[in-house]
């Protein structure tokens, strides 16, 4: 008995061996037996691999063999005789294959059928709370953006009242600079005719209108610095973040999606897109080759090439085989036109 490690590939399993004088019994033809007592150790099975050793000398001999030549309808007879025989032993390593791995795939499909509705289960549960939590950061997204959009909205009201205030106070003070400077003219027409009370009187109302002057340009500019600060606390208050727990994180996933293939073969002749966003359809492509039937282009930039081959099925009688078999699976004693 040999033990190998059944591994799980694409959904079904497959065999490596477990035991490290395995190759070696196997280049021997010998069969490895456990201990008396002894059980398969943990994530091992056994099974019966005798067989499998047999199929290995017979296919190894047809690899050893010296190649045949065919020069001659007789050699080529041979070979195809030989074809078929090659062909008959691999559906019997095949076959022997699949005995061993049809239990351990089945019952690797008995297994993950067991667990299939609980997998099931945690993922629609997965799925719904991702949902739930997702349409909460969208609302979160969509409040925010909606109170920054009415910050924004009361900010250009309060930018437009600011503005217009200064306007009015920037007027007020050209307008107070203006009766200050004729205040001062007629002060100074005043004291050249000997008019003192009149000059006197006449600067004081100068200086008056020119404290009324200063005093709205200083509250002209209080008011830009105002406004330049209400700006900054008005989008610092808006820009605020979502909900965030330790362990979970969004992420932003971008997909590109081909609207009019047209559109990007030309873009792609034109230059403007990269040719790699192009993809040959082989499948499409090999089907029109096959149905053409015949070598050179396709399409511009496409060519069909031919390649020939050979099938060989497993005949219902085999001579080859049945000689092989006589002499203990090797070719040794076989006429000698037969071994060249």
């Amino acid at each position: 008995m040999s033990s190998s490690h059944a591994h799980e590939t694409g959904g079904e399993t497959e065999l490596a061996s477990g035991n490290a004088g395995a190759p070696a019994a196997a280049e021997s033809g010998r069969l490895l037996r456990p201990s008396k007592g002894q059980a398969p150790a943990k994530g091992q099975v056994s099974f019966d691999a005798s067989a499998a050793l047999l199929l290995r000398e017979r296919a190894r001999s047809w690899r050893e063999r010296v190649p045949l030549v065919v020069d001659s309808e007789l050699m080529f007879s041979v070979a195809g005789e030989d074809l078929q025989a090659v062909k008959a032993l691999q559906h019997e390593v095949e076959a022997q294959r699949v005995a061993i791995t049809r239990p351990l795939n089945e019952a690797l499909r008995a297994v993950n059928a067991l667990f299939r509705a609980p997998k099931q289960f945690l993922e629609e549960a997965e799925a719904m709370l991702k949902r739930a939590m997702l349409a909460y950061t969208a609302a979160e997204r969509e409040r925010l953006e909606a109170e920054r959009s009415e910050a924004q909205q009361r900010q250009c009201e309060e930018q437009a009242r600011l503005a217009g205030e200064q306007r009015e106070l920037e007027a007020t003070a050209r307008e107070d600079e203006h009766a200050a400077q004729e205040a001062q003219a007629r002060a100074n027409d005043a004291a050249r005719s000997g008019d003192l009370d009149m000059a006197a009187k006449e600067r004081a109302s100068a200086a008056e209108y020119s404290q009324r002057a200063a005093s709205s340009w200083t509250k002209a500019q209080e008011l830009v610095q105002q406004a330049e600060e209400g700006q900054v606390v008005t989008y610092a208050g808006a820009l605020a973040a979502t909900t965030r727990l330790e362990g979970i994180s969004e992420r932003t996933t971008y997909a590109a999606q081909v609207t009019d293939l047209r559109q990007l073969v030309c873009a792609v002749a034109a230059g403007q897109a990269p040719l790699e966003c192009l993809q040959a359809d082989e499948k499409f492509l090999g089907a029109q080759a096959r149905a053409l039937r015949r070598t050179g282009q396709l399409y511009p930039g496409v060519d069909v090439s031919a390649e020939r081959s050979l099938a060989a099925s497993r005949p219902a009688t085999l001579l080859r085989a049945a000689q092989m078999t006589a002499f203990g699976g090797t070719l040794e004693g076989l006429p000698a036109q037969l071994t060249r």
